[in-house]
């Protein structure tokens, strides 16, 4: 299966546009909520990240998250799961697990997987909202990149890590 990177693009352009959240950052929850989605946050063991499922006895569906990562880690989970939602029929559960990783860890070989980071990257850092920061910053300083990455991801209330990776998908950073 070859990952499906413009059709990605256009699902989560569209959601955001259709539900009106083109301001940072993103309410991720707030749609997932809207979109009649169950969110569950329990503590579960550390490579745990979060789990999407139809519910067997009501047919809803549910996003499970782990409360004990960051506050960002979170909101990218929940990005990712409703990625599969969006993305990807299945009938049982859809597990995500989470390692630290490197940068280039995002070039993983589940297609499935690396459609729902896309979809989780594209719906929480859009390219109009990136592209206009990035311009208000005046630009990328490849002299001070980790100040920018930072003050980037504070913005979009995602990781350093995950803004460093969308830059670089973008052609707006070079990660060695």
């Amino acid at each position: 299966m070859k990952v499906r990177r413009n059709y990605i693009r256009q699902v989560a352009t569209d959601l955001l546009t259709e539900h009106g959240l083109m301001s940072l950052p993103i309410d991720v929850s707030g749609l997932i909520k809207r979109l009649g989605i169950t969110v569950k946050s329990e503590v579960g063991a550390e490579s745990f990240s979060g789990i999407s499922f139809h519910d067997p006895k009501s047919g809803k569906k549910v996003i499970g998250v782990n409360s004990l990562h960051s506050i960002t880690r979170q909101r990218f989970t929940l990005a990712h799961e409703l990625g599969h939602f969006r993305l990807h029929s299945f009938n049982d559960v859809h597990v995500s697990a989470y390692r630290k990783r490197d940068p280039l860890a995002h070039m993983g070989i589940d297609p499935e997987e690396i459609e729902a980071n896309c979809f989780a990257a594209e719906l929480l850092m859009p390219v109009s909202l990136v592209l206009h920061e990035v311009k208000e910053l005046g630009g990328m300083d490849v002299f001070d990149s980790d100040a920018s990455i930072k003050q980037l991801a504070k913005k979009f209330k995602v990781s350093s890590q995950a803004m460093s990776i969308r830059l670089s998908d973008l052609g707006l950073l070079a990660i060695e």
